[in-house]
């Protein structure tokens, strides 16, 4: 096994896990007949998950028009799902802006495409009606979580993928050779180092591949096609700005969406995401 390869690895047995809380609350949410008192319950065990889930409920992307002061309440008004999509968002908040030793930057960036994937798929399984909208969010949220690795621990690994891609190799295909693995295999692994479900793992590794999903390749495709909305909006823009990926067909084909409806759905997924500041600030 390379270098690279032991020590990624290494780094993923080594990072904090999500919160057990935020681990329990995904386990709830796939219970049919779940009820917002049994998550509100057990959120309120953690104070400090408490107070995020409260400043997220109150933020002008879900619209409230009175405060909304406990968490009871919030899940009262706002449903379960949206109480799971808020925890989730608290938890992952952590990772992507306090892990690791990447400038404060790109730490901003890497969680700012992060809420931009979440609400972008969301946006897109809503208007199809194909998928669980909730679930889209969860799922593209955490689809880059293999880049909290690569990003923080290789940096001159990185330089090397940039430049096998300068030579015209794919990013993913970039990756594999100087690493060995892409980050969405990284990232299921980390996946499956935090017990995360089943379906949330295999989507991850198959965010860019989507024909490859098991679990859901629907949930896959429109994470996909929630990814190359966020990239045509540009908010890659800047050092990523080279991190670019192939739109796959079989993603279009399967949700019913084409180019042209996807490039329509630009300006929605902006608007969107001018309202969901709170969101972008979460530490």
């Amino acid at each position: 096994m390379s270098r690279p390869i032991q020590e990624i690895l290494r780094e993923i047995q080594s990072l904090e896990p999500l919160p057990a809380v935020g681990l329990k609350v995904l386990e709830l949410s796939e219970k049919p007949d779940l009820v917002p008192r049994e998550l509100t319950d057990l959120i309120q065990t953690d104070s400090a998950l408490t107070a995020k889930v409260l400043k997220l409920a109150n933020s002008a992307l879900y619209g409230c028009t009175r405060e909304i002061a406990t968490i009871r309440d919030a899940g009262v008004r706002l449903g379960t799902r949206v109480l799971t999509n808020l925890v989730i968002t608290g938890c992952a908040a952590r990772h992507f802006r306090n892990y690791g030793g990447q400038d404060a930057a790109s730490a901003a960036r890497a969680w700012e495409r992060s809420v931009a994937h979440a609400i972008s798929a969301s946006l897109l399984a809503s208007i199809s009606g194909a998928v669980e909208k909730h679930r889209a969010y969860t799922a593209g949220l955490l689809q880059d979580i293999g880049e909290l690795v690569l990003e923080r621990h290789f940096v001159r690994e990185r330089e090397a993928i940039r430049a096998e891609v300068e030579r015209g190799a794919d990013l993913l295909a970039a990756e594999k050779a100087v690493l060995g693995l892409s980050h969405a295999e990284v990232g299921a692994r980390l996946a499956s180092r935090w017990n995360l479900p089943e379906v949330l793992e295999d989507t991850i590794l198959c965010h860019h591949e989507p024909e490859r999903a098991q679990s859901d390749p629907l949930l896959a495709s429109f994470v996909h096609l929630g990814g190359q909305l966020v990239q045509a909006c540009g908010v890659r823009e800047g050092a990523d700005q080279d991190r670019t990926y192939a739109l796959h067909d079989s993603a279009l084909g399967a949700s019913g969406f084409d180019e042209l409806a996807l490039a329509e759905v630009e300006e929605r997924l902006i608007l969107e995401l001018g309202r969901a500041q709170e969101l972008l600030l979460l530490a």
